[in-house]
């Protein structure tokens, strides 16, 4: 009996999905950091299109061409989300990073959004 006979060979179908995500702020920033794992920098695409920011990635197979597939259950993924921005953030001041399969966004709030202190005269 082979490892062939023991498994069933299964048939991997790519897949859209959303990648999870954790926002929060402080006064000058919105972080946004979205679980993109076994992502290669060059396959992360991310656009601003009005109010939309919107992030998409691609995961091929990493099951080397070479082989035979018998079973495959890390299936390749396309990840999209799109989130509303809200006037508050300056759409030309948002940075990215990619670190441990973690996807970070900075979104840099406009002057006017950001606390500040007035002095008494």
């Amino acid at each position: 009996m082979t490892i062939q006979d023991l498994l069933r060979k299964t048939e991997c179908e790519p897949r859209t999905v959303r990648p999870a995500v954790n926002i929060y702020e402080k006064e000058d920033r919105v972080i946004l950091e979205a679980e993109m794992p076994n992502m290669e920098r060059k396959d992360i695409g991310i656009e601003v299109n009005g109010n939309d920011l919107i992030i998409t990635g691609k995961r091929a197979s990493d099951i080397p061409k070479e082989y035979t597939v018998i079973v495959q259950e890390r299936c390749p993924v396309d990840y999209r989300r799109v989130f509303t921005l809200g006037s508050d953030i300056d759409r030309n001041s948002i940075s990215a990073t990619y670190t441990n399969g973690v996807l970070a966004l900075t979104l840099s709030k406009t002057k006017d959004a950001q606390p500040r202190k007035i002095t008494v005269a």
